[in-house]
């Protein structure tokens, strides 16, 4: 006596997804006939993480796949498909109000620079003469005359990718002043004094 297993098939409705660090999606597998037990086998490659519901949890950036299989229960036929899983880093942007900054010595400005998204961390700023700007606590302080490149940076981690790079230029003058005399004339006679007095402005 020959015994035959049943056949049994499985497909997915998309053999290929995509995510981001942390998200999920679904497999969402149909079988003939109808309602046989799914499993979902991922590779070891730590990249992914998939439930028995075919629930797929992007762990880090790669591609990884998944081995969808009915089958192989002593009833039915074991058959398989496979779904291919490409995980990203969450894309960020960082933009800048102002792409040139004119400044006075000792005047202080916000850099206006922003990090979308805002909980991705922090950008880093890069100062090209550090004589004559520096960057604290998200302010440009002018320190002395002359022109500087502020570089805005965001070099990314595990979850979100690396920003393009925005840079600041910054041109700092000395602050106007000017000076007057009370009397521009003084008249004296030899030997005696007299005060000249100036005012600053």
């Amino acid at each position: 006596v020959t015994v035959k297993l049943k056949d049994a098939s499985v497909r997915v409705e998309n053999d290929t997804l995509s995510l981001l660090v942390d998200e999920n999606g679904t497999i969402v597998a149909v079988t003939s006939p109808e309602g046989l037990a799914v499993t979902y086998v991922p590779d070891d490659s730590g990249i992914i993480s998939v439930d028995e519901d075919g629930v797929v949890t992007a762990l880090k950036e790669g591609t990884a796949s998944v081995i969808v299989k009915v089958g192989g229960d002593g009833v039915y036929a074991e058959n398989t498909t496979t779904v291919t899983v490409t995980v990203s880093k969450v894309p960020t942007e960082i933009s800048v109000e102002n792409a040139t900054v004119d400044m006075e010595v000792n005047d202080e400005v916000a850099t206006g620079a922003t990090l979308t998204p805002a909980d991705a961390g922090n950008v880093t700023y890069t100062v090209s003469n550090s004589s004559v700007v520096k960057v604290e606590d998200g302010k440009i302080i002018a320190l002395a005359e002359g022109s500087a490149t502020i570089t805005v940076s965001f070099a990314g981690d595990d979850k979100y990718a690396e920003a393009e790079n925005k840079t600041i230029e910054v041109t700092v003058k000395l602050k106007d002043a000017c000076v007057r005399v009370e009397n521009d004339t003084l008249e004296l006679l030899v030997g005696d004094n007299g005060t000249i007095v100036a005012v600053t402005v």
